[in-house]
């Protein structure tokens, strides 16, 4: 006798029919495996993304440096190749009857006005990405920034004890003088070193302690950067708790510092942008023009 099949069914389907025991689901040991092979694969996602981040902040950190040289080299061409001033205390503006505006032609107090921010700022077009680009507490117009804050805390430190001079005036009948007179560099053509003289870099003020490399440093900035040694003064050492990490040996000072990336950024005096170390940078040829060797300093004057 045959067999009898539904009158819907084909042979076919009959004999593909897989009977219920043979039906599994995932063990808990598959399920943990499967979510840890998730969790490794968006961990590696995260790290490339935050790569790319880092590697995209900073091309455009080295990018505001390049206009940062560009406005620093119009100024030389516009003042007889005379170095921009790192700092000019308010008697010695008043001794060289300067004065400086905002980006709406409106005079800026004296007091705004001494480190090198608001100087330059016409040269770069008062561009909010060449001189605070770092910030993300405002607007990305220099508008919205404070004046002192622009004067302050600017993206980059310069090598102002050094490059161009610390200028200050006991009284306003003057003289004005710049700090280490005899070490100051003040023509924009005669640095012998140009390749590897640092004009600006990544800073921030730090009190002394030891400090480890952070990419995500969010420390404001400064608007002046030192080398290791300032005179017979040693300021800060390099990589003394592993590559990137920093002393800071003096107090009321502003060091080097890296952000986008475990390398600081550099301006170099022939216009070069790169990424430095640490240990790069403790060498004070690359500080002073007069140096003649790595751990040089010179007297207090």
């Amino acid at each position: 006798m045959s067999r009898l099949l539904h009158p819907t069914a084909s042979p076919l389907m009959a004999s593909r029919v897989l009977p219920r025991s043979t039906l599994r689901a995932f063990t808990l040991v598959e399920l943990l495996v499967v979510i840890g092979v998730i969790a490794i694969l968006l961990g590696l996602l995260l790290t490339g993304l935050r790569a790319a981040i880092g590697a995209g902040g900073k091309s455009r950190e080295l990018s505001a440096l390049r206009q940062v040289y560009y406005g620093w080299s119009m100024y030389a061409t516009n003042s007889e190749e005379r170095v921009l001033p790192g700092f000019l205390d308010e008697n010695t503006q008043a001794l060289w009857n300067v004065e400086y505006r905002d980006m709406a032609r409106q005079d800026l107090d004296p007091d705004l006005t001494q480190a090198w921010p608001w100087r330059l700022a016409p040269y770069v077009d008062f561009s909010w990405e060449v001189l605070v680009g770092y910030r993300t507490d405002y607007d990305k117009e220099l508008a919205a920034v404070p004046a002192a804050d622009v004067q302050a805390e600017p993206a980059f430190g310069y090598n102002a004890v050094y490059t161009g001079g610390w200028w200050t005036s006991p009284n306003p009948s003057g003289p004005a003088l710049p700090r280490f007179d005899r070490y100051v560099t003040r023509a924009a053509g005669s640095f012998s070193r140009p390749d590897s003289m640092i004009l600006f870099a990544g800073s921030a003020a730090r009190s002394p302690g030891f400090y480890k490399s952070n990419s995500d440093d969010q420390f404001p900035g400064s608007h002046w950067v030192s080398p290791p040694n300032q005179a017979t003064t040693e300021i800060w050492r390099g990589d003394t708790e592993g590559p990137g990490s920093i002393e800071v040996l003096a107090s009321n000072v502003s060091v080097p510092i890296n952000r986008n990336g475990p390398a600081i950024s550099v301006l170099t005096s022939d216009g070069g942008v790169q990424g430095s170390t640490m240990d790069d940078l403790f060498d004070m040829r690359r500080w002073v023009d007069a140096a003649t060797s790595k751990e040089w300093t010179h007297p207090p004057e």
